[in-house]
């Protein structure tokens, strides 16, 4: 008897979900990794170039689409950005534009033409899958409510009200439109109740997870001190968002009321702060690869999270959960989490965090495990993904919506790691190697580099600001000394808009099989193609 093929889904983001670093690309791939037990699922997602395998498997059920930006978009995209003075956040211009792009449409068309559901993640693509997934179950799902997400992030821009008038619209129009709205917590779904008038019944809680089942749980009594000149360790992690940078910026002001804390702030939150004089002990570095992070997670005593803005769930206190890391946060800081101060974490405020932390230090580590333990046994008791897809599973066994079963034999992570080996070839050779940009991506960039025993000489940039200082001990030169002194060495570009730096390079005598591109901060993924990357390479600096 024949098996009959699983049912589709196709899900489709505005952004790169590429790499799985932090908490908004996590919850994307934990959830529909947890649904491919049941369902084929096609990730579509959007960057700037088409450097990508056409199809990435993650597993036999779950296949990423990296579309590249067409042309036009970002030029439409470039001329927001001027207009309104917001940097690198495209979600308005994706509802805006991709809906009447008709090479979009017809690309999303038929990667979605056998799924019974499209869903958006984030209400900007809706009016894209309205366009071109005719006759199909559409769904949204909320990663935040975007109105008060995006009402935080304009704030302190001319038109922040048309704006944040602009998002509500949009995500009301989401709203109402489609036939499910799944959000990440109870609190976010009586938001979005209240906010856009949507029936309750058309709203359902599926809430969040965390793969922890890949984590090392560590008690805080068998973390090794790797530091014997402070006392306490302690983490804070994010990406740049500005509620996470008002953030940083509170850690600063008390570090030095705190001389036995050593404050570890990792991720692109620490970008605008690398280069400023900060007290001793605070160290900043900006985005790394995942191996430091998780060092970082198993040896730090406790996580500070002192934020007091945005929406949705903060993944990365789950993630502490997992690690074993006792969490001192503000009560915003654990919004949508049903737990307990001195049960599953430990309250604080601006106002306390100084007397807080000393109160922590002088717990002994018998208190710090049972903290540890309890937030550890909520986390796999309430935030497993396969709950949330379960939930799902049930909306659509309860609505009779369709017949499908559980795939069999279904292994979750079977990811093919392909591994870009020209770059090592080189290295194994002996060449010097520069590193062109000295933001985030080239300071991962940095760290991959020594990782595998490059000869790294420096960095090169065109911001003349930065000739002649350093970055960990590796000197930022200008580009007339690169073209004058490194030639024959390798090049690293390690910037997001690479093509405009291939442009600079070419026709200045550098072989095009001595340029590589580090793109997200990332030496090799599984998920580049480096024969396109080559193709752009070879095309625009030439052989």
């Amino acid at each position: 008897m024949g098996t009959s093929k699983a049912k589709k889904i196709t899900v489709v983001n505005f952004f790169n979900i590429f790499p799985f670093n932090h908490g908004g690309k996590l919850a994307v791939i934990g959830l529909y990794k947890s649904l491919s037990a049941w369902f084929d699922i096609n990730i579509i997602n959007f960057d700037y170039y088409d450097i990508y395998y056409d199809v990435i498997s993650i597993n036999k059920h779950l296949k990423v689409f990296s579309l590249a930006k067409p042309k036009e978009f970002i030029t439409l995209e470039n001329d927001f950005y001027k207009e309104t003075g917001v940097i690198n956040d495209d979600s308005i211009p994706a509802y805006r534009y991709y809906s009447s792009m008709d090479d979009v449409i017809n690309t999303v068309r038929e990667i979605s033409k056998d799924s019974e559901i499209v869903i958006t993640d984030h209400p900007y693509t809706y009016k894209l899958i309205k366009k071109a997934c005719c006759g199909k179950i559409l769904w949204y799902r909320e990663l935040n409510v975007e109105y008060d997400y995006r009402n935080a992030i304009y704030n302190g821009f001319k038109n922040q009200n048309e704006l944040a008038e602009e998002v509500f619209q949009i995500e009301k129009e989401c709203c109402e439109g489609v036939s499910a709205v799944f959000t990440i917590s109870q609190s976010d779904a009586d938001r979005i109740q209240t906010l856009y008038n949507i029936p309750k019944s058309k709203i359902i809680n599926i809430s969040v997870g965390y793969d922890y089942k890949n984590v090392e749980f560590i008690l805080p009594s068998e973390k090794i001190n790797t530091d014997d000149e402070y006392k306490l360790s302690v983490l804070f992690l994010s990406s740049a968002a500005p509620m996470a940078i008002k953030a940083v910026e509170e850690i600063i002001k008390i570090a030095e009321d705190l001389p036995f804390v050593k404050f570890n702030i990792l991720g692109s939150v620490g970008n605008g702060f690398i280069n400023l004089t900060l007290p001793k002990n605070v160290l900043v570095t900006g985005m790394i690869d995942d191996e430091r992070k998780v060092e970082y997670l198993k040896t730090s005593d406790a996580a500070l999270n002192l934020i007091e803005g945005g929406s949705g769930v903060n993944i990365k206190v789950l993630e502490y959960f997992a690690y074993g890391l006792p969490v001192i946060s503000t009560e915003f800081g654990v919004r949508g989490l049903n737990i307990n101060n001195g049960g599953e974490f430990l309250l604080t405020s601006s106002q306390s965090v100084i007397s807080d932390i000393i109160s922590f230090n002088e717990k002994n580590l018998n208190y710090r495990d049972k903290l540890a333990l309890n937030a550890y046994s909520y986390l796999k008791r309430e935030y497993d993904w396969k709950n949330a897809a379960e939930k799902i599973v049930k909306y659509i066994r309860d609505g009779n919506l369709f017949e499908f079963n559980e795939n069999p034999d279904i292994q979750l992570d079977e990811i093919n790691m392909i591994k870009c080996k020209s770059l090592n070839t080189s290295i194994e050779c002996g060449k010097n190697v520069y590193i062109w940009g000295t933001g985030a991506h080239g300071i991962m960039c940095l760290d991959a580099l020594i990782k595998i025993g490059a000869n790294v000489i420096g960095f090169v940039d065109n911001n003349k600001s930065k000739w002649g200082k350093n970055i960990k001990g590796y000197d930022i030169f200008s580009t007339d000394y690169f073209f004058e002194n490194g030639i024959d060495a390798i090049i690293v570009v390690a910037v997001v808009f690479f093509e405009d730096i291939l442009k600079q390079i070419a026709g200045k005598g550098i072989s095009a099989n001595d340029v590589f591109i580090c793109h997200n901060g990332d030496l090799t993924p599984y998920y580049y193609d480096d024969r396109k990357i080559r193709e752009i390479i070879d095309e625009v600096v030439g052989i």
